[in-house]
């Protein structure tokens, strides 16, 4: 609240002082994490700063990205990217709004390009694995990357949990539950994995598994909260 208070101050005097802009914008979202809050704040920012903002872009690009609005958010983080085609950060984030946007080849290309500054990582292929199968529904493409992230990482109950949603959402059963398993093997207290075997045996009309795997769902829950 304090550094809102001087920011405004310091625009109040300097109105086109982009670094200022782009501090008020930071403080704003970190006090309200509202995009609509900040969203004009950051324009302003760019908009005051000849030749470019990369920050203030990259940062529209991250808002926009985080609320799943992926066109605006590609937009911003290719202007970011003229701007500083360096940063590696901004390189992973295009291939993440562009799997939202179900534009598989040019999720390629910037995960190479990323990978001319830092090595893929397991969450560079989450990110974009759940980008495809929770905005595009694009749940083949969703699968192939989350795959991609527990080969990488095979120790992050997440990935093994958004692939078997993803194995289900597709109705590829045996699939969610071989996965389902795979995570008891990793972490035989997730309860999610218990959830989503229930789940699976349901769809595939086994009452008996699935009633199993409720109760033992139950039973986790139970246990975590005492």
């Amino acid at each position: 609240d304090s550094s809102i208070a001087h920011l405004n101050e310091a625009i109040r005097i300097y109105p086109t002082h982009s670094n200022a802009w782009l501090l008020l914008g930071n403080a704003v979202y970190k006090r309200t994490h509202k995009p609509q809050d900040v969203i004009p704040i950051y324009e302003k920012a760019s908009a005051y700063r000849v030749g470019g903002y990369y920050d203030a872009n990259f940062n529209l690009g991250v808002v926009y990205n985080e609320n799943n609005q992926p066109g605006p958010a590609k937009d911003n983080l290719l202007k970011a990217f003229a701007v500083k085609p360096e940063q590696v950060e901004c390189r992973y984030l295009l291939a993440q709004t562009y799997a939202k946007l179900n534009q598989p080849d040019s999720v390629e290309v910037w995960l190479r390009k990323g990978e001319e500054l830092r090595k893929i990582d397991a969450s560079d292929y989450y990110q974009v694995g759940t980008g495809f199968g929770k905005t595009a529904n694009n749940f083949e493409k969703a699968i192939e990357y989350l795959n991609k992230a527990v080969a990488v990482n095979p120790n992050v109950e997440l990935y093994y949990e958004d692939l078997g949603v993803a194995y289900g959402l597709s109705g590829r059963f045996d699939e969610a539950i071989a996965t389902s398993q795979r995570l008891i093997q990793v972490n035989p207290n997730y309860p999610a994995a218990y959830m989503n075997l229930s789940v699976s045996y349901r769809n595939k009309g086994n009452k008996a598994l699935a009633d199993q795997y409720l109760a033992k769902y139950n039973e986790v829950v139970a246990s975590q909260k005492k």
